[in-house]
């Protein structure tokens, strides 16, 4: 967040996809020489307040925005499963011991241990209202929101030709003359500890996979972001 200017609790609301995407967008306007200028909002008594730094006016309304992921969101989402499936566990193994303490008493084990699992349980479960923005692909409105774009933007997901349809999209965005440039950023990360368990089978070794299947270092996926 330091690094590109941005709002802490603004990045913290973001997928992981979202962020590689908009970091990667904002390093792309940089080597494009495309500037951001600071942008006021005029308050009741005269003044200005900053509303922060968006593309100049006479280029806002001919960019667009595509971005191109084949896992966006997926990181929250199975994060989001995980922290309820724990809780669910751990209140199941709550609910034993107390019955085992109804039934024959407060043995000094029992209770020890009921202790130990109301403790790191923590607060029930309960679903995080920022979830569905993090879950579902934003990443396209967020950023041309952040950066003012006001042309067309749009998230596509052709699993590994993401970013070739998405800059395919592009090239008959500016034919047609619906912009006069486009920012097609893609990103991706299925390699982090959330979703590797999950997305990285092709990469296992051949004792971990079934007998049919060999194994392939080419088919294993990556982790980063890219603009064109």
């Amino acid at each position: 967040a330091r690094e590109f200017g941005l709002d802490e609790n603004l990045v913290a609301s973001y997928d992981v996809t979202t962020r590689l995407a908009i970091a990667a967008g904002l390093l792309a306007l940089r080597d494009a020489g495309i500037p951001l200028v600071m942008k006021h909002k005029p308050t009741t008594t005269g003044g200005r307040l900053p509303l922060g730094y968006r593309l100049p006016d006479s280029m806002a309304d001919e960019t667009g925005i595509i971005f191109a992921s084949a896992f966006p969101g997926y990181e929250q989402l199975v994060q989001e499963m995980e922290r309820r499936q724990r809780d669910e566990l751990l209140a199941a193994q709550i609910e034993q011991l107390k019955k085992i303490v109804d039934e024959v008493g407060p043995l000094h084990a029992v209770t020890r241990r009921l202790e130990e699992l109301k403790k790191l349980r923590g607060e029930p479960f309960g679903l995080d209202r920022k979830f569905i923005f993090r879950a579902l692909s934003f990443g396209h409105a967020q950023f041309a929101e952040l950066v003012g774009a006001r042309g067309p933007n749009v998230q596509v997901n052709a699993a590994c030709s993401s970013t070739t349809l998405a800059v395919s999209m592009a090239a008959d965005w500016i034919r047609l003359g619906r912009c006069r440039r486009v920012l097609v950023v893609g990103a991706d990360d299925i390699t982090n500890p959330t979703l590797a368990p999950w997305l990285v089978a092709a990469c296992w070794p051949p004792e971990r996979l079934p007998a049919r299947r060999s194994w392939n270092w080419r088919r294993c996926p990556s982790t980063g972001a890219a603009t064109a």
